[in-house]
């Protein structure tokens, strides 16, 4: 019998050593449809994904268990996920000091989605409204560079 897992690795390898141009990596998670069990719809399949968007070729698929989300999954592909000289985005469920870190341990760069109450809790009411983009360091408030819209 075939481990799927191996051919799967296999597979990637062929593609990354072929078709590995570009510098952005976008990482997101999905919902595999008819997976589910019925009535139960939080028990589908999900996986996470990190592709070269100028490609689309997945370079890493991590599976998010029944009882988990994306964050530690995203976190484990940061462990072998070469994201060096390359500028790696998410969603905001992915604004995660580790996360960060970990992106910039290995010499990448991040932008990562924020969400209104984060930007409210952490900012004067005046400056709800103005962009947030975060840069090349591991989240602080100060790093924060405002655009206005």
């Amino acid at each position: 019998m075939l481990d799927g897992k191996a051919v799967g690795e296999a597979i990637l390898d062929i593609l990354r050593t072929r078709y590995t141009s570009g510098n952005i990596i976008a990482v997101d998670g999905k919902a595999i449809c008819s997976t589910g069990k019925s009535g139960n719809p939080h028990s589908a399949l999900q996986i996470l994904s990190a592709y070269l968007t100028e490609s689309g070729v997945v370079l890493a698929q991590e599976t998010i268990h029944e009882k988990s989300n994306e964050i530690p999954a995203f976190q484990q592909m940061l462990t072998y996920l070469d994201v060096q000289g390359k500028t790696v985005t998410a969603d905001a469920m992915h604004c995660q000091r580790r996360t960060s870190e970990a992106i910039v341990a290995r010499k990448g760069n991040y932008v990562f989605g924020l969400k209104e109450n984060v930007v409210a809790h952490h900012f004067r009411p005046v400056d709800v409204g103005i962009h947030y983009r975060v840069g090349t360091c591991p989240i602080c408030l100060d790093c924060f560079t405002r655009e206005e819209s």
